[in-house]
């Protein structure tokens, strides 16, 4: 999420001053930054331990998806298990060579 908001404030720079050149680049980047950063909570903060304390306090390893019915609107953690195991096991009898 914070990606596309940085992409969309850059890109919206760029519409409101022009092509990207390396005089403007700096700003263009410290504005797409700025208006990505808003609204995020920052390490202790009140704020932010108040959002850590709900997230940790999700034990239903459930995320939001269509995918999931009835997920709970919060989410939670997700474990996306994408890993195979595949197992061979034998056994050779020399003893009569």
């Amino acid at each position: 999420m914070w990606g596309a908001k940085y992409k969309t404030a850059l890109l919206a720079y760029v519409a409101d001053h022009g092509a990207l050149t390396s005089a403007n680049l700096a700003a263009a980047t410290q504005y797409a930054r700025q208006q990505a950063d808003a609204g995020r909570v920052e390490p202790g903060t009140a704020r932010f331990n108040t959002v850590k304390d709900s997230i940790i306090r999700i034990n239903n390893w459930d995320i939001k998806s269509t995918a999931i019915p009835n997920a709970p609107v919060t989410g939670g953690a997700a474990l996306i298990q994408k890993s195979n195991l595949y197992h061979v096991e034998g056994q050779l009898d020399l003893s009569n060579q």
